[in-house]
């Protein structure tokens, strides 16, 4: 998978939008007060070292300089297109 697809990706759930990752409609979310923000994420089952998933989510962290974690969205009313 190409950086600057990661990247861009990345910039935009940090803005609070809501991307396609292996196609699943995700968003990124991050609490100062979760400790171990893997345990709140969704994407579990299809995140797997090396993984597109795993990329958009590391490049999250990089980004913000703190632990980030995917929340799948699914028939939500506030899905930002």
């Amino acid at each position: 998978m190409k950086e600057q697809m990661i990247h861009e990706k990345a910039i935009r759930l940090i803005e609070g939008g809501q991307v396609v990752v292996g196609g699943h409609l995700v968003r990124m979310e991050h609490d100062k007060y979760i400790t171990e923000p893997y345990h709140c994420c969704d994407i579990d089952y299809s995140c797997s070292l090396y993984s597109e998933m795993y990329f958009i989510c590391k490049e999250c962290d990089k980004i913000l300089k703190k632990d980030c974690f995917l929340k799948l969205v699914n028939n939500d009313k506030e899905i930002k297109q």
